[in-house]
């Protein structure tokens, strides 16, 4: 039926505007449903429950943000556009999805999303596939384990995104974007010999 992935993301959509208005805590399926404009039928045709469906909204977003990036990452012509693009690319999601970079922060370490941490690895494997296969091709951050890229080229730009979100950083967004992109790339500069 091709009504039932539209129905799936409407009700995803629904959930993620009651998280974001209510907190994930306080969100019933009740406040889904009628947000949805569904039957509670409906929700627990796609869902098992509120769990399931915090679960899979976490992975949706995720999912998306990850396809995302690699399409961008994908047309890089050097490993400095590469490197500044993934910084960049990020900050301007956070920017344009405040709410879905929200969730993913606050639902992280939920037990509903632990419920889906192999769905989880999997992306993020076929992520770090990705961006490996990229930056070898553009010749930049050989060797360099996921765990040590990842913290050097989005660490800084996630904890200004918090700060952002949270309505705590004094830097807007254009400037962080262009500063924390100079550093990710001067971080994975080889080093000068005297």
């Amino acid at each position: 039926m091709a009504a039932e992935p539209h129905r799936r993301a409407q009700i995803l959509g629904a959930a993620l505007a009651c998280f974001t208005a209510r907190g994930i805590d306080a969100t019933t399926i009740a406040d889904i449903r009628e947000r949805a404009g569904a039957t509670t039928g409906s929700i627990y045709h796609f869902f098992a429950g509120k769990d399931a469906l915090i679960g899979a909204l976490y992975v949706d977003v995720l999912r998306a943000y990850q396809a995302s990036l690699l399409e961008r990452l994908s047309r890089a012509r050097s490993g400095r556009s590469a490197i500044r693009g993934i910084v960049e690319h990020y900050l301007d999601w956070v920017g344009e999805n405040p709410e879905a970079a929200r969730f993913l922060f606050d639902a992280r370490r939920s037990p509903a999303v632990a419920s889906v941490e192999e769905e989880l690895r999997a992306g993020n494997r076929e992520l770090f596939r990705g961006l490996r296969r990229d930056l070898d091709r553009l010749g930049v951050a050989r060797g360099l384990p996921p765990d040590l890229l990842t913290a050097i080229v989005v660490g800084p730009a996630m904890t200004f995104a918090r700060e952002y979100l949270a309505g705590h950083a004094a830097s807007d967004l254009r400037r962080a974007r262009r500063v924390l992109a100079d550093a990710a790339w001067a971080a994975l500069q080889p080093e000068e010999t005297p």
